[in-house]
């Protein structure tokens, strides 16, 4: 990632894009009620809550304030999320994941997600016939792509993902909202009934929670 050459870590740069994503997807929900939004959104004037958190991680990139538009770090993150909307539902597949395993974690504390074919696989044995309401839960989501899998035979299910890692929850929810889905993201040990965080994305682009991350 260009983000690296102003001398950043990947293992900053990742979970600040995240965050960046989330945090954006948030505001905009927030902001979805106001009748000048279109206006707000052309001349970047959100406002609330997810926005200033927004605003503090790219503050945090002091090239955001000396470098030109298109070189900036924020412009490099902004065209980094357009690829991965674009490959994701090219490809309809977990490619957040993919990229967190082959370019972040690298198997960090024997840390891999369920291979595709595996939780295809999975899906396809516990899917069942087609009903009007399901809810589908698995209590170590990781990067949601079972979750992902199942929605290919109940698109209209509700989703509820639980990890005790705080970035796999948030790869979860961003790859919720690409696939359009209704799902509940939970940070926190599921044998605990830990609820540390909780993120929400419901079909038509929405996203909300009692996020609070711009650390």
């Amino acid at each position: 990632m260009k983000i690296r050459g102003f001398g950043y870590s990947a293992s900053t740069i990742f979970p600040d894009w995240l965050d960046l994503i989330l945090n954006s997807l948030c505001s905009l929900t927030e902001n979805m009620n106001r009748p000048d939004l279109i206006h707000r959104l052309r001349e970047n004037r959100l406002e609330g809550k997810y926005e200033d958190q927004y605003l503090q991680i790219v503050q945090r990139y002091r090239e955001n304030r000396t470098r030109r538009r298109g070189e900036r770090p924020i412009d490099y993150f902004t065209e980094a999320w357009g690829l991965l909307s674009r490959e994701t539902k090219e490809k309809e597949r977990d490619i957040l994941g993919e990229i967190y395993e082959s370019g972040i974690s690298y198997g960090e504390h024997g840390q891999f997600m369920t291979p595709s074919n595996v939780s295809e696989l999975m899906a396809k044995m516990i899917s069942g016939q087609k009903t009007e309401r399901t809810t589908v839960n698995d209590p170590c989501c990781g990067s949601g792509r079972l979750l992902i899998n199942m929605a290919k035979y109940h698109p209209d299910a509700f989703y509820v993902g639980q990890d005790i890692d705080d970035r796999c929850v948030r790869m979860s929810a961003i790859n919720m909202y690409l696939f359009d889905l209704n799902a509940d993201l939970i940070h926190g040990n599921n044998f605990l009934n830990e609820r540390r965080l909780i993120i929400s994305t419901r079909k038509g682009g929405l996203c909300f929670s009692n996020y609070s991350r711009s650390r």
